[in-house]
């Protein structure tokens, strides 16, 4: 009996002092899971800096906040615009297309803002699947090839693990490499590239041709506004109706900084878009040597009909796609 009081003791000590092991990663995945390989989403193991909303249905650049900040100076002069100062023109015999043009210009420049902003500007796809930034490999050569009979060269990407196309370049903010790269822009928080360089044109423009609108009809607000009475005899000066529409003034000083913005911007991007260069190219000095000898920087009529008329090519990524952790 003392030996089996002994044994009994043993056990239990032997069990009370075992510690705990943490379980293991095949005790945390579902039992369909065990035996076969892990499915997720591409943008679930997206290596770069990008953001995605409605489970990846719509791709974003990494400044979400600078999507808010340029959203905020677009909505707030726009509602004063049209709840105080549109009221003011319309009851002192302005024309009612004033708002009628106001809210057309104002759809259009939210809707190429959404455009370039959440879009895929051109990334190109890593090499060897979307994990493959920790397999670092080592700095390869560049490479030349033929292009119209001349040599282009090929630059190699050790993020990306790839060869550039030509024109493409690699963007620090994002951490992508993507085509036609232009710029990566504050204001829409994302690259500039291939396929949303389109509408950052028709944005810029836009923007200031309404920043444009908003000036002038609140300086025509503000000139034909009834000025508060005044005790005095002598005549209301502009600055009297000035400081009793206190919103009008902030619509006008808000779209005249802007447009100080946008304007010299848009001016700029039509001279590039003209001449079938991008913002990095123009920065660099970099010679054009993909174009054919016929063609020349000063062919404004084929570059935008180039711009405008050809479609966007389709996605090179997708990031709603299933894969496998076999895969990665």
């Amino acid at each position: 009996m003392r030996a089996a009081l002994g044994d009994a003791m043993e056990t239990s000590e032997a069990g009370g002092g075992a510690r705990e092991e943490p379980p293991s990663r095949e005790a945390m995945l579902p039992s369909d899971a065990l035996g076969s390989s892990l499915l997720m989403r591409r943008y679930q193991v997206w290596p770069g800096n990008n953001n995605f909303l409605c489970q990846g249905r719509v791709m974003m650049g990494p400044g979400r906040w600078s999507c808010v900040g340029t959203l905020s100076i677009i909505l707030l002069p726009s509602a004063v615009f049209l709840c105080y100062t549109c009221p003011i023109l319309l009851a002192n015999g302005g024309s009612p297309l004033v708002p009628a043009l106001a809210l057309f210009l104002l759809a259009q420049v939210l809707y190429c803002f959404i455009r370039t902003c959440a879009c895929d500007p051109g990334i190109v796809p890593r090499r060897g699947g979307h994990l493959d930034a920790r397999c670092r490999t080592r700095r390869q050569a560049d490479q030349g090839v033929v292009m119209n009979g001349r040599v282009v060269t090929l630059k190699f990407c050790s993020t990306c693990n790839i060869y550039r196309p030509p024109r493409a370049s690699h963007c620090k903010i994002c951490d992508n490499c993507v085509e036609r790269f232009d710029h990566h822009c504050p204001w829409v928080g994302n690259c500039i590239g291939k396929r949303n360089y389109r509408w950052f044109l028709f944005f810029t423009f836009l923007s200031a041709l309404y920043g444009l609108l908003l000036i002038l009809g609140s300086a025509a607000a503000l000139r034909i506004a009834p000025s508060p009475p005044l005790p005095d005899p002598p005549p209301p000066s502009p600055w009297d109706a000035a400081s009793f529409h206190g919103p009008t003034v902030f619509v006008l000083v808000i779209s005249s900084l802007s447009l100080l913005f946008t304007a010299p911007l848009s001016a700029y991007h039509l001279f590039l878009a003209s001449a079938n260069v991008t913002t990095s190219e123009h920065m660099k000095g970099i010679s054009a040597a993909w174009r054919d000898d016929d063609e020349s920087e000063h062919m404004c009529l084929s570059n935008w009909q180039s711009l405008l008329c050809t479609p966007a090519p389709p996605s090179l990524v997708q990031p709603r796609e299933t894969l496998s952790t076999d895969a990665l």
